[in-house]
C-alpha cells in the first residue's frame, strides 16, 4: 500500500520539480533580457561638474549618475521610474549621454538636440519629452517638440543644424568608457547597475 502511495505521488512530486525549474528558468531569461544585474563593487567615474545636467537636490546625499541614449526604450522605462522616484525621495540627479550609435539612428542627433534646449535652460524638460515620444524622433519631430516645451525655435534650429554640442556628446560616451556596454547604466553612489531596475528596487536603494 505504502510503495503504491509512493508510486502515485511521484508523477506529481516530478511535475511540480519541472514547474519550479521552468518558472526559474523564465525569471532568469527574463531578467537578462530587461538588463537587470546586481551591482558591482564601487568604482571610480568622473565626478559631477556644474556642466552636468542635474535634477534634484544638488546637496542630497545620494548621486545617481546615468549613462543614458534617448531611443533606447529601456531607457525610457528607466527614465519614467526615475521621474517617480523623484517625487518620493531625495537625490541628486546626474543624466550623461551614452547614445549607441550602431542600433539607434537617431540618439545622437536626439542627444545633441537636448544639449541645444539646455542652452535655453529646458535640458529636462526636453528630455522628458523625448523618452515619451521616442518612437519617432526624425528631425521634424525634434524641433516639433523643443517648440511643445516652450524653446524658441529661432535659436534651437540653428544650434542643432550646426551640430555644435556633438562634441559634448561624445564626450560624454567616452568618459563612460569600456566600463558601459548598454544603456540604461547608472552609478548611485559610486555602485554600478545596468538595465531597468523595478521601482520598488529603487525606492530600496535610495533612502
Amino acid at each position: 500500500m505504502g510503495s503504491s502511495r509512493l508510486r502515485d505521488a511521484f508523477p506529481t512530486t516530478f511535475l511540480l520539480v519541472l514547474l519550479a525549474l521552468s518558472v526559474a528558468t523564465n525569471l532568469v531569461f527574463v531578467a537578462r533580457q530587461m538588463g537587470w544585474h546586481l551591482p558591482s563593487r564601487s568604482v571610480q567615474i568622473p565626478a559631477v561638474t556644474p556642466s552636468d545636467h542635474i535634477r534634484g537636490d544638488a546637496h542630497a546625499a545620494v548621486t545617481i549618475v546615468e549613462y543614458g541614449d534617448f531611443q533606447c526604450p529601456f531607457c525610457a522605462t528607466f527614465h519614467a521610474s526615475m521621474v517617480q522616484l523623484s517625487r518620493e525621495r531625495r537625490f541628486r540627479w546626474v543624466y550623461r549621454h551614452f547614445p549607441l550609435t550602431t542600433i539607434h539612428a537617431s540618439a545622437l542627433q536626439a542627444a545633441e538636440a537636448a544639449e541645444c534646449a539646455g542652452d535655453q535652460g529646458r535640458f529636462w524638460q526636453y528630455a522628458d519629452a523625448l523618452f515619451q515620444r521616442q518612437q519617432k524622433l526624425s528631425p521634424a519631430e525634434l524641433s516639433s517638440i523643443a517648440a511643445d516645451v516652450g524653446i524658441d525655435a529661432a535659436k534651437f534650429g540653428p544650434c542643432l543644424a550646426s551640430e555644435q554640442h556633438r562634441q559634448r556628446v561624445l564626450d560624454d560616451a567616452q568618459a563612460g568608457g569600456a566600463r558601459i556596454s548598454g544603456t540604461p547604466t547608472f552609478y548611485i553612489n559610486g555602485k554600478r547597475f545596468e538595465g531597468v531596475l523595478p521601482l520598488q528596487t529603487l525606492e530600496q536603494l535610495v533612502r
